[in-house]
């Protein structure tokens, strides 16, 4: 079937039975599994897989929201750059996180409180 009119159904075929939804998801997932494998891997390196079915939740939580005047490669190639970059930012958070917790705390450096530590040790060498 041509991707137009394969396009134009989805919509009504989200909406149908559970048969129809059913279909429609085996359908979406035999031809863009490969596909978004492909274009993940790239930005999360191991954690494809993991990602890809993520996405392909997505997907089919929010397959009442296509509208067919868009092509779905562009809804489903928006949904796994998206989530590419919220996994990549959680990854970047807990990253520095851990890296934090690596090295002791440090004081608080900020001007004032310099001032005031100065201000302290001069009073302390006075005495």
């Amino acid at each position: 079937m041509p991707d137009a009119i394969i396009r134009w159904t989805i919509p009504l075929r989200a909406r149908g039975s559970a048969v129809s939804r059913r279909l429609l998801l085996e359908e979406i997932w035999n031809r863009y599994h490969r596909r978004l494998i492909l274009f993940v891997r790239p930005m999360v390196k191991g954690d494809a897989e993991d990602l890809v079915q993520d996405i392909m939740l997505r997907v089919c939580r929010n397959i009442h929201t296509y509208r067919p005047s868009y092509a779905f490669s562009t809804w489903i190639y928006t949904i796994a750059r998206n989530a590419c970059l919220n996994h990549l930012e959680k990854k970047r958070r807990i990253t520095w996180t851990d890296e934090m917790d690596a090295f002791p705390s440090e004081p608080d450096r900020s001007p004032e409180k310099r001032t005031i530590e100065a201000d302290i040790q001069r009073r302390i060498n006075l005495d």
